[in-house]
């Protein structure tokens, strides 16, 4: 088991979830140039059209089109191969979703804060994920702030709220005060969604979804705008599948 630094300060909710967390870790790596802009893997990637079926396969996971949903790895979940790459999916059967994420080199610390006997709360699970090499030099930091992160909490949503409005129920945890531009509504895999830009100690990018009883609200920062788990965000978003 891995155990999160002492001394990380993480904002607002997910402090209180980090001071229990403990769990296994997953490796997750930036993507190599595709055509000298974004960043992006010469692997061959499978995806599937949510509103026809279709699966295709495209030359780079930067060639999926906007709306199509990676299609990778084991239903079940586990470790696999993509050309020389291994990747893992995690699968979470009781709380409908799944997601992959790439392992191996430059990787990701998964963190899994199990939720506390005494919260009564709608909360039910976070997924936390921190670059490996700085979540490591964190834990020689007693004063320092937290790196940037990856996460994705889950929550009970049996009174069927949508996306918007959990986020205005939740305004301090969605950060809606410090949004940047516009909360645009889109497709996440097979949920209705919201997503939003925020500004904070790191700028992020936000998604809440709903689907089924569920209420699942993603979280990308970065400290900068080329900083690499910017794109690693996006990619995991692309891997998301509901159900």
């Amino acid at each position: 088991m891995r155990h999160a630094p002492k001394g990380v300060k993480i904002v607002g909710f997910l402090a209180a979830l980090l001071l229990l967390a403990g769990g296994g870790y997953m490796l997750y790596t930036t993507q190599n140039s595709s055509d000298g802009g974004e960043l992006c893997a010469q692997v061959i990637t499978k995806a599937t059209n949510p509103e026809t079926g279709e699966v295709k396969e495209f030359p780079t996971p930067c060639d999926v089109p906007d709306g199509w949903t990676l299609t990778l790895g084991p239903k079940e979940g586990g470790m696999f191969s993509v050309g020389d790459e291994t990747w893992e999916r995690v699968r979470d059967d009781e709380n409908g979703i799944s997601f992959a994420a790439r392992v191996d080199p430059d990787g990701y610390i998964l963190i899994q804060p199990p939720k506390s006997e005494q919260d009564t709360s709608a909360f039910i699970k976070a997924y936390i994920l921190f670059n490996r090499a700085e979540y490591e030099d964190a834990q020689g930091r007693e004063n320092s702030e937290g790196p940037p992160f990856i996460s994705i909490l889950i929550f009970d949503n049996e009174s069927g709220q949508s996306p918007r409005e959990w986020a205005e129920s939740n305004s301090g945890l969605a950060n809606t005060a410090l949004i940047q531009g516009e909360i645009a509504d889109v497709a996440l895999g097979e949920a209705e969604a919201i997503h939003y830009s925020a500004d904070g100690l790191y700028m992020s990018e936000n998604y809440i979804a709903s689907h089924n009883d569920k209420l699942y609200f993603l979280i990308g920062s970065y400290a900068t705008a080329e900083q690499k788990i910017r794109e690693d965000f996006k990619t995991l978003i692309d891997t998301i599948t509901f159900f």
